[in-house]
């Protein structure tokens, strides 16, 4: 895996000059940034554990945005938007990428797709043992939900960024944090004959509570992969 190439991507997909052809496409549907108390929220170029290879297991959500209502609550994540992203892309150096995923291994754990599920010691996984990034990598507008998103602009996000992410990643396997985004990642990209890709539904509390079955369903099968590709979550599991 070359930390370099991942560097230079992460900077690329994070400017939001990478994505004018997007909001002139989709106007309305893609906010490359959003401005907050103090700072800039930009796109997200994902996360690459220091101990990922020993999994080569990526987790994929549907988008970075904020989510309906949720104006003023990501001031945990100023760090992120006033200091490391604009280093990283200023300098697109190794150091400035190691020093990006270190602080998201610690500021991850607090989202609440991650807190809702316990993730990712559910799946029998340590933090630094995977990646996480999204099918549409830009935000979206406050108040813009994913399904309300054109599918053009997933394609968009998946041809022009994450398939070379994913293709730099070289994953054994992907779980797609929601139905849609695995849905339109299996339409627009052919993943290499050794990397699987899985789906379950999204952990937010709303659709585990209306679909509680489904999701534990959806949620067993992923811990089942990834205890296939990586014995030791297996262990650590008791399974």
């Amino acid at each position: 895996m070359d930390e370099q190439e991942l560097a230079n991507l992460a900077a690329r997909i994070s400017d939001p000059r990478s994505w004018q052809t997007a909001t002139g496409n989709w106007p309305g549907q893609v906010a490359p940034t959003i401005e907050r108390n103090g700072y800039t929220r930009l796109p997200l170029p994902g996360y690459i554990g220091k101990h990922y290879s020993k999994s080569r297991v990526v987790f994929l959500g549907t988008n970075p945005g904020p989510g309906k209502g949720a104006n003023g609550r990501f001031d945990r994540d100023e760090p992120l938007f006033k200091t490391l992203l604009p280093q990283l892309m200023k300098r697109p150096v190794v150091d400035h990428f190691v020093a990006l995923n270190d602080y998201l291994a610690t500021a991850m754990p607090t989202w609440d797709i991650f807190r809702n599920i316990d993730f990712p010691i559910c799946f029998g996984l340590k933090i630094e043992e995977l990646a996480y990034s999204n099918v549409l990598l830009a935000n979206t507008p406050d108040g813009v939900r994913p399904h309300e998103v054109d599918d053009g602009l997933f394609k968009f996000s998946i041809d022009c960024f994450l398939a070379e992410w994913l293709e730099v990643a070289d994953p054994r396997l992907i779980v797609v944090l929601g139905k849609k985004a695995a849905l339109l990642l299996e339409r627009y990209w052919t993943p290499a004959p050794t990397t699987a890709i899985i789906s379950m539904g999204l952990p937010a509390r709303q659709v585990m509570n209306t679909h509680r079955e489904s999701f534990e369903r959806d949620f067993e099968s992923a811990k089942v992969a990834i205890c296939r590709v990586f014995p030791t979550a297996k262990k650590r599991l008791g399974r």
